[in-house]
């Protein structure tokens, strides 16, 4: 699907009238009190595994389109997130109708701000369990587990060596430009934009997945 501007210009507007009960069901959702004895949650967390640290500014638009053989597509968008995290995540399973596909349009919507109330939620306690950690210079970054095992499902089987260098060399980089050229101690650290610890982040997650913990 070739997703034009007037695709997004519909989806934002679509986005609108389903954000109120979408964040209004998340908040539901994580407080137990709407979906008791259901994998709503679960799935909802699952819908946006790899996608750490949303926040509802990452959050673009929701496009509902026909496909021309029959069918529909929905497709949740995103802006402004770091390299290497997708903009564009399409919804599980195929909706034949119009209906169908406007109520999967709502359960992505409320999946992603069930994302963004995790962040806040995290970021206000400021804790985390399962943490893996990851040298970079002096620096010791706490990566979370399920960050890295997200990657982990990405590259399941070591690579040959040659490709696994190769993979290495370009998590390095990617790590290097999140951080810049000065040397990185922790009042830089606190310095760089929220985006820019996430791509970090990112990237050790992957070296760490190809044996790789530190980074002189």
């Amino acid at each position: 699907m070739q997703l034009t501007t007037a695709h997004y210009y519909e989806g934002r507007k679509t986005l609108k009238t389903l954000e109120k009960r979408a964040k209004k069901e998340a908040r539901e959702l994580l407080a137990g009190t709407l979906g008791a004895d259901t994998k709503d949650l679960a799935d909802a967390q699952a819908i946006m595994e790899t996608y750490y640290w949303m926040k509802s500014k990452h959050i673009d638009s929701i496009i509902i389109q026909k496909k021309t053989i029959g069918g529909w597509v929905v497709v949740l968008t995103f802006k402004d997130l770091p390299r290497g995290i997708p903009n564009v995540l399409g919804a599980p399973g195929k909706p034949k109708t119009e209906e169908e596909a406007m109520a999967l349009a709502h359960v992505m919507v409320r999946a992603a701000y069930v994302k963004c109330e995790e962040t806040k939620k995290m970021m206000r306690e400021g804790t985390m369990d399962d943490l893996r950690f990851f040298r970079y210079q002096d620096l010791h970054l706490q990566v979370p587990g399920d960050m890295v095992d997200a990657a982990a499902r990405k590259i399941p089987d070591m690579p040959a060596e040659k490709e696994a260098k190769k993979m290495r060399q370009e998590h390095i980089d990617k790590m290097r430009e999140a951080v810049g050229k000065k040397k990185l101690t922790v009042e830089r650290w606190n310095e760089l934009s929220e985006d820019r610890q996430l791509a970090a982040m990112v990237a050790a997650s992957f070296l760490l997945c190809l044996n790789i913990n530190l980074v002189a």
